[in-house]
């Protein structure tokens, strides 16, 4: 059920909806995508007094007749219509039709209540229960937002008149009831400025129903579901104390500690792993005691002893000293014809070469380390030459008292720190850093 107050008299509201130039409930059809929709007038039945008016109309390729019945017509009290529509989407449609009653009751002179009834009326019951259940929940939901659209269009309609409108001009606008004897068909321009959202309706079988039903029931049993896990999460949480939090709060921080530092050990025995595996293949650090030459031991470390034998003087070994040890003929017959001496012509060749690499190698380092005394040596000139300037400025404060010994450091301290600025004058200055 659905209601709405409005501020106008009861008769005014009802000629807005059941007026003979009314258009609500042909609108209402043109939202459901209907087409040549024609409504009828108002008659009396032959065995009633009821007046009724239907509404032909033509949707999904199929002629429908809708019907409406004034129950009840109590001028400026209450009113009461039936509106009744022939489900033509439905399976089974001829066995029920769908029911809208829409009551006008008077709440004041100027105000009144609109109200608004959905039902589903059976003229014969299916065969299974299960059916009517299916047919009845699905066409209650399409007749939910046709109540709604019916509130929202006579709302619009009720603007048009104006708020405390009287009934003269509502019957001005949207006509008398029972008064035309025509038939009405809705155009186009009829539905301008209006606001509609189309719902057209599906054709829809009584399988399409049952899935539909089956999954309606399966989303609410899982909202049921979730809402019951998290109301009772809400209710643990509330239930926590503040020493639950902290332990919580400790078993986080603990397995923050085991994560870090189980990375870590892993760290370490990765690297662990690779040493011992580098030791096997020979490679590390030299556990020994490292030996260094310094530039001024290189003259007595380098001091070349020739090769000597016991047998040197022997006319046997003065013969091999021609044949492989003479370096300045090697087209010798003797040096062709032994192998031996050949390896050995090779190979003292290639010490000379790898000689001749050390030697090279020795000067850049021993120049390098030139250089960089050198520095080391200009540095100290030019730190020695401030720290002279600041011992004179020091010596010239001091008492006539101390004369005798001011004296004699001042003469120390001349030769000592003339020498360094005779020094100091011969370095260039771009040296100085």
């Amino acid at each position: 059920m659905l209601a709405k107050d409005f501020d106008i008299s009861p008769k005014a509201l009802f000629h807005v909806l059941f007026g003979d130039r009314s258009a609500v409930w042909q609108l209402l059809y043109h939202e459901r995508k209907a087409q040549s929709i024609k409504q009828g007038p108002w008659t009396k039945a032959d065995d009633s007094d009821h007046l009724r008016r239907g509404f032909e109309y033509t949707i999904d390729t199929i002629s429908v007749t809708d019907a409406q019945i004034i129950d009840v017509l109590n001028d400026h009290l209450c009113y009461v219509v039936t509106d009744r529509k022939y489900p033509w989407f439905l399976p089974l449609s001829k066995n029920y039709s769908l029911v809208t009653k829409i009551v006008i009751t008077y709440l004041s002179k100027s105000r009144c209540r609109l109200a608004v009834y959905t039902a589903v009326e059976w003229n014969k019951r299916p065969f299974l229960p299960i059916t009517k259940t299916l047919i009845d929940g699905y066409a209650l939901r399409v007749l939910a937002p046709d109540a709604r659209d019916l509130l929202d269009i006579s709302i619009d309609q009720v603007r048009k008149l104006g708020a405390h409108s009287h009934t003269k001009k509502a019957v001005q606008i949207f006509g008398p009831v029972a008064q035309q004897k025509t038939v009405t068909e809705f155009g186009e321009g009829s539905a301008a400025g209006m606001n509609l959202q189309y719902r057209p309706l599906k054709r829809r079988s009584l399988i399409q129903l049952f899935f539909r039903a089956w999954g309606r029931f399966i989303q609410r049993i899982t909202n049921n579901v979730l809402s019951v896990l998290f109301d009772g999460l809400r209710a643990v949480l509330g239930a926590l104390k503040t020493q639950y939090l902290l332990l919580l709060v400790l078993a986080g921080s603990m397995i923050f500690n085991i994560f870090f530092s189980a990375s870590g050990a892993s760290n370490w025995w990765s690297e662990r792993s690779a040493g011992k595996h580098m030791r096997r293949l020979g490679v590390g650090p030299d556990l020994l005691m490292n030996k260094a030459i310094s530039i001024y031991d290189l003259p007595e470390a380098a001091a070349i002893e020739p090769l000597s034998f016991e047998d040197e003087h022997s006319p046997c070994y003065r013969k091999f000293e021609e044949a492989a040890l003479d370096t300045s003929d090697s087209s010798s017959p003797l040096m062709s014809a032994s192998r031996s001496a050949k390896q050995l012509r090779q190979t003292r060749d290639q010490m000379g070469m790898y000689r001749h690499d050390l030697l090279v190698a020795m000067r850049v380092v021993n120049r390098l380390e030139g250089e960089m005394v050198l520095s080391h040596w200009e540095n100290w000139v030019r730190d020695e030459t401030r720290r002279c300037k600041k011992a004179e400025e020091l010596l010239s404060k001091h008492n006539e008292t101390d004369a005798a010994m001011i004296q004699g450091i001042k003469s120390e301290l001349a030769e000592f720190c003339g020498s360094c600025r005779q020094i100091g004058a011969k370095i260039p200055r771009s040296s100085f850093f």
